[in-house]
């Protein structure tokens, strides 16, 4: 009854196309055998397939919606915190003027957690590191950003003209989530040292005083001298509270953008990216 209703069509009407299906594939699909209905084992194989047809069908028609000149459409990105506060408002402020009727959906994550919902196609596009490119993504270089040690400005360390991972280790650390490379750069050199350092245990954790995915306050915190971080160049130079710090050796991330091979990439997905392509070759990478 309720599947039916949820149909819109009459309850016999019902019952008798799922016995006509029944009778043209000369299997049961469902078990009617106790009060409550469900599927036998050839009818959930059965709906297995139907679900990928059904899947094709809208991939069918939502590609035909956006040939008639993108009058609609949704694109959906994952971008990092960082790289989104430097370089998204410009890039998406052109991309209207071009196509003001198209909405895109934006997912704020570290590199590595993009990386994974592209593969499990949550997202159209992502961000991520060049490095971290597979045989299973498309992915076309962008920018390349250098990374900082970021202080307030007063703090002892600031006014060195470099300064190892190392030396950091004993700071108190404002830090990104889980899957963000500063994250992950920060907590590695950490545990190293760490553990080799005999005035500490072997099982000493880093010092993370605060964890944020925001990044204005982030850089609130370290202008309060609350603790430090490493932030792209750009961000550091943007914020006058702020003293960036190059690192010895010197970091660098080249960003590239990112989707998955086996997965539907929508017009709207499509124009972005050779937009952004375009963009990129207009102004070359640093």
């Amino acid at each position: 009854m309720r599947a039916a209703e949820q149909l819109m069509v009459a309850q016999p009407a019902l019952s008798k196309s799922i016995r006509n299906l029944e009778e043209e594939l000369q299997l049961t699909l469902f078990d009617r055998s106790d009060k409550s209905i469900s599927l036998t084992p050839e009818g959930r194989i059965f709906l297995k397939h139907a679900r990928s047809i059904l899947e094709k069908v809208d991939n069918a028609k939502r590609e035909m919606d956006e040939l008639r000149g993108l009058e609609r459409g949704k694109i959906h990105l994952g971008m990092p915190s960082m790289f989104g506060s430097i370089y998204f408002p410009q890039i998406i402020k052109e991309f209207k003027k071009l196509y003001p009727k198209l909405h895109i959906s934006v997912v704020e994550e570290g590199t590595y957690q993009i990386r994974k919902m592209i593969e499990n196609k949550e997202v159209d596009l992502g961000f991520i590191m060049m490095e971290q490119a597979g045989p299973d993504l498309d992915i076309t270089p962008l920018f390349k950003e250098e990374m900082v040690a970021c202080f307030p400005v007063n703090h002892p360390l600031s006014d060195k003209p470099a300064i190892s991972l190392k030396e950091l280790v004993n700071e108190p650390l404002i830090l990104f989530k889980e899957g963000y490379l500063q994250r992950k750069l920060l907590i590695e050199v950490s545990r190293q040292y760490l553990g080799e350092n005999q005035t500490h245990p072997a099982n000493a954790e880093p010092n993370i005083t605060l964890t944020s995915n925001q990044l204005s306050l982030i850089q609130s915190c370290v202008a309060e001298g609350i603790g430090i971080t490493l932030f792209l160049r750009d961000i550091a130079q943007n914020s006058p509270r702020i003293k960036a710090v190059p690192l010895n050796p010197p970091i660098f991330l080249q960003l590239g953008i990112a989707s998955n091979k086996t997965a539907y990439l929508s017009k709207a997905g499509q124009t972005f990216l050779s937009f952004l392509k375009q963009s990129v070759k207009e102004k070359p990478a640093k």
